[in-house]
């Protein structure tokens, strides 16, 4: 068997050996403590805000992904946040890292996209689970997104 082959027949039993592993994912409610309202946001056009979820945006064996779901209901703007936390059952935890240390291993989270329909000009309140509300204007000449700052 040449060198290649071999490396070739390594590689993939390696593949089949990481490869397949079964994920549990579960998907809650999350809070932020943070969003974005621009001074003044543009009628009838696309509006897109930042949230950031509070809590921890990693897994030591897994994935987690925020998404945000926009309800408009008349002149309030709801912002619901969802956590999806994905643990793969073979990935085992660095080893370098105890089950303590991997717990408390928390990165902030990235923020996250909320896109709001057209709004027609007008007074709106956006609020969002754990965030005290905000008032939006929507008026020609204004902004179609904001961010959120830094922490």
């Amino acid at each position: 068997m040449t060198t290649f082959a071999r490396w070739v027949s390594v590689s993939l039993l390696l593949l089949g050996a990481c490869g397949g592993a079964p994920e549990e994912c579960t998907t809650a409610e999350a809070t932020t403590d943070q969003f974005c309202v621009p001074a003044t946001a543009e009628a009838q056009q696309a509006l897109t805000l930042q949230a950031r979820p509070t809590g921890c945006s990693n897994v030591c064996n897994g994935t987690v992904e925020f998404q945000c779901e926009v309800v408009v209901q008349g002149t309030v703007i709801t912002l619901g946040l969802s956590r999806t936390e994905c643990v793969e059952e073979q990935r085992p935890q660095p080893p370098f890292m105890s089950s303590s240390e991997c717990t408390l291993a928390c990165a902030i989270p990235d923020p996250v996209a909320c896109n709001v329909p057209a709004l027609a000009a007008g007074t709106y309140t956006v609020r969002a689970e754990g965030a005290a509300d905000q008032t939006l204007e929507v008026a020609s000449g204004g902004a179609t997104q904001c961010t959120v700052g830094s922490l």
